[in-house]
């Protein structure tokens, strides 16, 4: 749990943070994003970073949003970009431990540009507990590869990328997941594929 977490540094979260605050969600992310009727809808966002996407939807009348980082950095930020608004709670833990403790049901569950940054040898349990709090849909975003990579098995890349190579990325996109291997290991877990970045909880 906490994978590489050196890696993510205020200095990291200060730079995505002055980005993504004046800009808003990427444009490939609105496309995503915009398919959601957020009015009124609960929302839970794993990852959340500096919050951008949690602000996203509070904007578009979502009820209630959540948001979890392991970062006390990317909290800081995120509650930079939310001091106007009530209806959010931020949790500073790993995901997996955040996880097990919520009770809480909510109506979309977010990881976007945040799955490949869980190890696989805790996404099995991450995903369990995903179906157990998600009402409606989870959506997930992340860069699709040739050849799925375990960074934190094998101790190196068979699909090296330039983020790959500098000591300050490096590792942070420990499970690398071709469509195919994500779309299999999100069925295993009982959502059925949606669209292409959409998938509808089933019942088990």
């Amino acid at each position: 749990m906490g994978y590489a977490r050196e890696l993510y540094t205020d200095n990291y979260y200060q730079n995505l943070y002055t980005k993504r605050t004046k800009n808003g969600p990427r444009p490939d992310q609105l496309v995503i994003l915009s398919k959601i009727r957020w009015s009124g809808k609960t929302v839970l966002d794993i990852g959340c970073g500096c919050g951008e996407m949690l602000y996203f939807c509070l904007s578009r009348s979502a009820n209630r949003v959540v948001g979890i980082d392991f970062s006390i950095a990317a909290i800081n930020y995120a509650k930079q970009a939310l001091r106007n608004n009530n209806s959010y709670e931020l949790i500073c833990n790993d995901a997996l431990i955040a996880l097990r403790s919520i009770k809480e049901k909510f109506d979309y569950v977010l990881m976007l540009d945040s799955i490949e940054h869980i190890p696989a040898s805790e996404i099995d349990e991450i995903l369990e507990n995903v179906y157990r709090i998600c009402k409606n849909i989870l959506i997930v975003q992340t860069p699709y590869y040739s050849v799925y990579d375990d960074y934190e098995a094998q101790g190196f890349y068979n699909n090296e990328t330039a983020s790959d190579k500098l000591p300050e990325t490096r590792g942070m996109h420990c499970t690398k997941y071709t469509k195919d291997t994500l779309i299999a290991k999100l069925l295993e877990h009982n959502f059925k594929t949606r669209d292409a970045l959409h998938f509808r909880r089933c019942n088990a």
